[in-house]
């Protein structure tokens, strides 16, 4: 639990998997990213810093949303305060728990502050200590006090939450057509968005479920067949539902023009359905 001394104004946002990109793709990544986040959130302040994004707005409202938005690794909410020892140290003081160890991790992502990572651990630690009286642990702490260091900011909080990761939607410069009669055909198009591919759903299944992780671009839903459809929306390729099970049924779909993914093709129908739930419903 926050204390309520504590306030959160930001939600400083990661993404890890861009990063493996090169530069020139990297920045249009990072750019297709933000402005993703910036339509699933109208009113927020989005803006990229480093290396991170980071929202100004309706913190609670920015985390439920965040949460389905492909390319992003984690987020955390956070207060902002100027990059100086004497603020970080206040703000860091306000996000402890009385009565629970704790630990300071700062990442310096601003080279040119004049204090190492650790100096500030040290010194942001040993102010908690005397004001608190809180025992340290490193190993295992009841709370972790974080610290980012950017150029003229800094941001602390307590809490990092998962993202659904991948690549941001809309990056992969063409569209996909997923078949999605049932549950494991909505999967299967989930498994391919998440890749940064916008797509188009034919089929009997309700496409509702996937509109939120659209990042605010909405879902076509068509009623034609499968390969009709994919050249009407001048698709680069078609999505099939097969799991490990049923990889032959996927068979044939091949040789027809287009080029064909089995996302879940890897798992058993039983592990599809698993991810699927975690991630869906």
């Amino acid at each position: 639990m926050v204390p309520e001394t504590f306030s959160l104004d930001v939600v400083i946002v990661r993404h890890a998997e861009i990063y493996t990109k090169a530069e020139p793709v990297r920045s249009q990544f990072i750019k297709i990213l933000t402005s993703n986040i910036q339509r699933v959130l109208p009113g927020h302040k989005v803006s990229n810093k480093y290396w991170r994004i980071v929202v100004r707005g309706n913190v609670q409202e920015a985390l439920e949303k965040l949460s389905k938005v492909f390319g992003v690794s984690s987020f955390s909410p956070a207060k902002e305060v100027d990059a100086e020892l004497d603020e970080i140290t206040e703000a860091a003081v306000r996000a402890c728990e009385p009565g629970k160890t704790f630990a300071v991790r700062t990442q310096r992502l601003d080279k040119a502050f004049p204090l190492t990572s650790q100096q500030v651990n040290e010194r942001v630690g040993a102010e908690i200590v005397k004001r608190l009286g809180l025992k340290v642990r490193l190993k295992n702490p009841e709370q972790q006090v974080n610290v980012e260091i950017f150029k003229g900011k800094a941001y602390v909080f307590t809490r990092t939450l998962k993202g659904p990761g991948g690549l941001p939607y809309g990056t992969a410069g063409g569209r996909a057509v997923a078949l999605a009669d049932d549950d494991l055909g909505l999967f299967a198009a989930w498994m391919i968005m998440r890749r940064g591919v916008e797509t188009v759903l034919v089929g009997s299944a309700n496409p509702a479920v996937l509109e939120e992780w659209s990042s605010g671009k909405g879902l076509k839903h068509v009623q034609s067949g499968l390969f009709q459809a994919a050249e009407e929306e001048n698709a680069l390729a078609v999505v099939v539902p097969q799991t490990k099970e049923k990889i032959r049924d996927s068979f044939e779909y091949f040789g027809k023009g287009f080029p064909v993914f089995v996302p879940l093709s890897a798992f058993s129908e039983e592990e599809a359905r698993k991810r699927m739930q975690k991630v869906l419903y």
